[in-house]
């Protein structure tokens, strides 16, 4: 795990003044952090050992494009245009 001597040596690396207790309990948590680390890079990955609560093998729906109404017919209504844009008051000078 880690030595007093280690946890000394970055306490000092991160400029820190540690009394003996903090010391201690530091080296308590970190001594359980890198036990839980341990237990993680022993767990096997596989695929076939996960559960899925449904049955769905894709939730995502298939993009579909609506239809929109068509510019020319919008641009015919519109009180100013120029081109294929609307014409609009200048907001800013």
């Amino acid at each position: 795990m880690i030595s007093t001597e280690e946890l000394d040596k970055t306490a000092r690396i991160a400029r820190l003044l540690l009394d003996s207790s903090e010391k201690e309990y530091l080296l308590r948590d970190i001594k359980k952090i890198l036990e839980a680390f341990s237990e993680i890079e022993n767990l096997k990955e596989s695929k076939e050992e996960l559960f899925y609560a449904t049955e769905s093998k894709n939730p995502l729906r298939d993009d579909n494009l609506p239809s929109s109404f068509p510019y020319k017919k919008i641009l015919e209504i519109a009180p100013k245009r120029e081109g294929k844009y609307f014409k609009v008051p200048k907001l800013l000078e």
